[in-house]
This record gives structure tokens, C-alpha cells and sequence, in this order.
């Protein structure tokens, strides 16, 4: 879980973030595994009362859900010290 505000002073609008996200991951294999995530978060944009018509145009709230996977291949000799072999992740 996940929380951010942000009033900078180069802008006349404040952003405020709340968001959530959780993953799991199982083997598929030896050296293989699959990664599955989702995650949501809302974002709220408050335009001050000077702001501009780019900025007003900003306003609002936006809501976003994301699922995603990671396919995992890992060739290396050892986890923890691997001295050859390679870690893909797409």
C-alpha cells in the first residue's frame, strides 16, 4: 500500500496518490518461474483557485488497475553466489 502527496511550488495544483498492489510467484519448473501482480491506484489532481486553463484541464480524479505477469528463467549456479549462468525476466 502506497500513499503520496505532492504540492510543489513551481505549480498551482497539488497531486495526491493512494494506491495498492500485490504479486505472488510459483515455480513452473527447476529454473523457471512465473510472476503474477496487480495492482490500483487513484490519483487526485486540486487545481488552486489561480491556476491555468492547462492546469484546471488537469483537474480531476483518474483511477488506474494494472495486471501484469513476469515469466522468470534463472540459469545461474547458485542463487545466493552465482559465479556463471544468467537471470531473464520478461
Amino acid at each position: 500500500m502506497y500513499s503520496s502527496f505532492i504540492d510543489p511550488a513551481s505549480v498551482t495544483y497539488e497531486t495526491e496518490d493512494l494506491g495498492f498492489g500485490i504479486s505472488t510467484k510459483f515455480p513452473t519448473a527447476p529454473d523457471r518461474a512465473m510472476e503474477l501482480r496487480y495492482s490500483i491506484f487513484t490519483t487526485k489532481i486540486k487545481a488552486d483557485s489561480n491556476a491555468t486553463d492547462y492546469e484546471l484541464l488537469l483537474a480531476g480524479t483518474d483511477t488506474i488497475s494494472v495486471i501484469g505477469h513476469s515469466l522468470i528463467i534463472d540459469k545461474r549456479n547458485s542463487k545466493f553466489k552465482p559465479s556463471r549462468g544468467y537471470n531473464l525476466n520478461f
